[in-house]
């Protein structure tokens, strides 16, 4: 089809060939199999070939090479359509919002693509000048906001601002998008410096903030530098991991806590027979587990005496000679002797009775007393 499309031109296609095997090599970059491929075969056949050719690459790496550079090379042919309308992001704008929204886009993108770009100096402005630029733009009117006023006042040159305002000049100018060679937007914004898009980029966000209504003033998002903000939220990304992984401690300990059961003895006790299950018949028969619990119950369950357990033979009684105080009929000579308690005596008989007054302390103590048939005259 290529050969073709050369109208069978040996030469075009020895240099057709030359072209692919030097880029298959590395000795070219995609561009320059790009723009030489375009220039022989010509702009129409150039561009509705390339993508075959792309297919004929055998590498991944080199066919995903190809496709980037031709996808650029048609978004910068495509800034005017085949009906004549210019195609770029502030063509179709209507209002003042969806200009600063698109001029937001365009440069968040250009930001993005230079990230990885050695900076001298990381991208700051002032807290200082962040909340005078917040009040600044609060009292900006719409129409204001799109001629950038004051911005100037915050670091940004006169050639970024004029840059800025003539991208939205000619967005719809046909024929200067007819004479560009590359994109529209890449035009205005690919020579400015990173701090002078990054200051652009804090105005655009506020005065959108502005529009939508929203608190921006207060806003610590809009009032702290990216370098801040990426730190506040990798403290955030610490702290949630953290409460995870204290959350997932407690749960794996609740976890071991909930499955950790009593265990019954075993079954071979040499030490302890009558604790071993088997055939015998004793205490160890009392030992079960219920249907309805986990833990082992014992119930009425007898312990014999010491000198009597068969096991443990060797612990017999202890020899009389040894221990006096603890055979039997022997009084401990250790042991205090018991306190006798004394009775009360009543008080009645205790206190002494007066001889010349013994009716009135009979009287005084409630007895009624009378005088005897002798003692009436």
């Amino acid at each position: 089809m290529i050969k073709e499309a050369l109208d069978n031109d040996e030469n075009k296609y020895t240099e057709f060939k030359t072209i692919t095997v030097d880029y298959n090599k590395g000795y070219i970059t995609a561009a320059v199999m790009l723009s030489r491929f375009i220039d022989l075969l010509g702009n129409i056949q150039g561009e509705a070939l390339f993508p075959i050719l792309i297919t004929t690459v055998r590498q991944n790496e080199k066919q995903e090479e190809l496709f980037a550079e031709y996808i650029h090379y048609m978004e910068s042919r495509q800034n005017v359509t085949s009906d004549g309308r210019c195609y770029n992001a502030l063509a179709d704008c209507s209002n003042e919002a969806s200009l600063l929204k698109a001029l937001l886009e365009i440069i968040a993108k250009e930001l993005e693509k230079r990230k990885n770009e050695p900076k001298e100096k990381p991208l700051f402005i002032h807290t200082a000048h962040l909340f005078q630029m917040a009040a600044v733009v609060d009292r900006l009117k719409d129409q204001d906001m799109v001629k950038l006023m004051f911005i100037m006042n915050f670091g940004v040159t006169d050639k970024t601002k004029g840059a800025i305002l003539n991208m939205i000049d000619k967005a719809n100018d046909r024929a200067f998008n007819e004479k560009l060679t590359v994109k529209y937007e890449d035009y205005f914004v690919s020579d400015l410096e990173p701090q002078q898009l990054y200051i652009l980029h804090k105005y655009l966000e506020m005065c959108i903030a502005k529009l939508k209504g929203l608190p921006f003033k207060d806003d610590q998002k809009l009032l702290s530098n990216w370098e801040e903000e990426k730190a506040q939220e990798e403290v955030k990304k610490e702290e949630t991991k953290n409460e995870e992984e204290e959350k997932e401690d407690r749960v794996g300990w609740g976890n071991v806590l909930m499955k950790k059961k009593a265990k019954a003895p075993r079954v071979n006790e040499p030490n302890f027979p009558s604790l071993s299950g088997g055939s015998q018949s004793g205490p160890s028969d009392n030992w079960s587990r219920s249907k309805n619990s986990s833990i082992p119950q014992r119930a009425n369950i007898e312990f014999p005496s010491l000198g009597q357990n068969q096991n443990f033979p060797s612990l017999g009684a202890p020899p009389a000679e040894d221990f006096p105080s603890l055979s039997p009929g022997m009084k401990d000579p250790l042991e205090p002797a018991p306190v006798q308690e004394e009775k009360p005596v009543p008080p009645s008989l205790s206190e002494p009775v007066k001889q010349d007054e013994p009716l009135d302390f009979l009287r005084s103590k409630g007895i009624i007393v009378k005088q005897g048939k002798n003692k009436r005259k």
